[in-house]
C-alpha cells in the first residue's frame, strides 16, 4: 500500500466511526421512510389516537367546547395514554399543511417512524454501556433492520413512541447519574443539612400535589364525612358545625371537591414558579460544584415527555432511580427529587388531559352532582343563588 493510499485509508478510518455510521443509517432510513410512508394504511389504533390527540390540540388552542372527560368516556379512549408524541402530526396537519388531504395519516406515519429511529439511537447508547462502539453499532443496526419493527414503526402510534422515549429516558438518565457521580463526590455530607431537608420537603409536596391529588380528594372526603358524622362531638365535628348550616353529607362532599378544583390551578402555577427557583437555589448552594446542570433539565424533560406518552414510562425513571441509588446512595436523594419533580411538571404541561381529570382519580364531584335533587343541593347556602 502506497503512502497516498495509506493516508486515504487513515482518513476514512477517522471518518467512518460507529457514531458517523449510525447517523448515516438513520438519515438513510428517514429518506426511505419519507418515500414509503404514503403506502401504509390506517391501523386499528390510529383512529382512537387521532381522536385523543385532536382533543389535546384543541385544548392547547382553547378551541374545545365539549367536556374532555365526557368525550374520553364516550369514545372509550384510554386514560393511561398521553398525547405528547401523537399531537405532533395534528399540529403539522393543522398549522403547517392545512390544505392537504390527511385521511391516510401520512404525517402521523412518518412521525411514528422518526420515533423508531430515535429508539435505534437509544439502543446504541444503552448498548455502549456494556459493549464497545462497533458491537453497539451492530446491535443497533440489527434492531433497526428487523422487518416487523421497521413496518410497525409507521403504523403503531402507541408502542413505537413509547419505546423511543422509554429508551432515551434510561439512556439520558444513566448519563445524568454518571455526571452526578463525577460532580458531587467532593460535597460534604453535613453541609447545609437543614436546607436539604426543607428543599426535599417542598419538592416532595410539589410532586405529591401534582401526581397524587386524588389522595387529597379522598382525604377531603374522609374529613368531611367524619366531621359531618361527629358534628358537635369531636374537635373536627365542633369546627364543622360552627362553620356550616343544615345540609346533606353528599352536598358538603361536593362543595369540598369544588373548592379543591378551584384551588388546584393556582397550585400548578405556583409549582411552575417555585420549582425553577428552588432548583437554582440548590445548585448555587450545594449541588454540582455551584453550577446549574442543564443536562438535568434535558433528562427530566425526556422522562416527562415519556410519562405523557404512556403512564408505563414511570418505570423508566424508576430504573434511573435504582441506578442512582446504587452508585451514589444517599447523595442521590436530592438530585433525584429535583429530577422527579421537574419531570412531573413537564409531563403535566405536555398532557392536557391531566388539566381536567389527572388529579381526580376515582373521586369525582360530577358523580356526586348527578345524585342531587331540588331538596338535596350542595348546601343550604347555595339555595339562595
Amino acid at each position: 500500500m502506497s503512502l497516498t493510499e495509506e493516508g486515504t485509508w487513515m482518513k476514512l478510518q477517522r471518518i467512518l466511526t460507529p457514531n458517523f455510521l449510525l447517523v448515516l443509517f438513520i438519515v438513510v432510513n428517514l429518506i426511505i421512510g419519507a418515500l414509503i410512508a404514503p403506502d401504509y394504511g390506517l391501523s386499528t389504533d390510529e383512529p382512537r389516537e387521532h381522536h385523543r390527540s385532536s382533543i389535546a390540540r384543541r385544548m392547547y388552542a382553547g378551541e374545545i367546547e365539549e367536556d374532555p372527560e365526557d368525550t374520553y368516556r364516550r369514545l372509550n379512549l384510554g386514560e393511561y395514554y398521553g398525547t405528547a408524541i401523537t399531537i405532533i402530526p395534528r399540529l403539522i396537519e393543522e398549522y403547517i399543511l392545512p390544505d392537504r388531504d390527511h385521511s391516510k395519516n401520512v404525517i402521523g406515519h412518518y412521525v411514528y417512524f422518526v420515533t423508531f429511529q430515535i429508539a435505534v439511537a437509544g439502543i446504541y447508547l444503552l448498548a455502549g454501556r456494556l459493549f464497545d462502539k462497533w458491537t453497539s453499532l451492530g446491535i443497533a443496526l440489527l434492531f433497526g433492520t428487523q422487518p416487523l419493527l421497521f413496518g410497525h414503526g409507521f403504523i403503531n402510534p402507541k408502542d413505537t413512541p413509547l419505546m423511543a422515549v422509554f429508551l432515551m429516558t434510561v439512556a439520558a438518565g444513566f448519563n445524568l447519574v454518571d455526571r452526578w457521580n463525577s460532580q458531587t463526590h467532593r460535597l460534604r455530607k453535613d453541609k447545609l443539612v437543614w436546607q436539604h431537608a426543607v428543599f426535599l420537603l417542598i419538592l416532595g409536596g410539589i410532586f405529591f400535589l401534582i401526581w397524587f391529588p386524588d389522595l387529597i380528594y379522598q382525604l377531603a372526603m374522609s374529613v368531611v364525612t367524619y366531621s359531618y358524622n361527629t358534628a358537635g362531638e369531636s374537635l373536627l365535628g365542633i369546627l364543622f358545625k360552627s362553620v356550616t348550616t343544615a345540609g346533606s353529607l353528599e352536598g358538603y362532599q361536593t362543595l369540598a371537591l369544588l373548592r379543591i378544583d378551584a384551588i388546584y390551578p393556582y397550585i400548578y402555577i405556583a409549582a411552575a414558579v417555585i420549582l425553577p427557583v428552588l432548583f437554582i437555589f440548590a445548585h448555587k448552594r450545594t449541588l454540582f460544584n455551584g453550577k446549574v446542570d442543564l443536562w438535568l433539565f434535558l433528562a427530566a424533560a425526556v422522562w416527562g415527555i415519556a410519562l405523557s406518552t404512556r403512564v408505563l414510562a414511570i418505570a423508566a425513571g424508576g430504573i434511573v432511580g435504582v441506578y442512582a441509588l446504587a452508585k451514589l446512595r444517599e447523595r442521590s436523594l436530592l438530585p433525584l427529587a429535583i429530577y422527579t419533580a421537574t419531570a412531573s411538571l413537564v409531563s403535566f404541561l405536555t398532557w392536557p388531559f391531566l388539566w381536567v381529570v389527572g388529579w381526580r382519580g376515582s373521586v369525582s364531584y360530577t358523580h356526586l352532582r348527578a345524585h342531587e335533587t331540588v331538596l338535596d343541593l350542595v348546601c343550604r347556602l347555595l339555595l339562595e343563588k
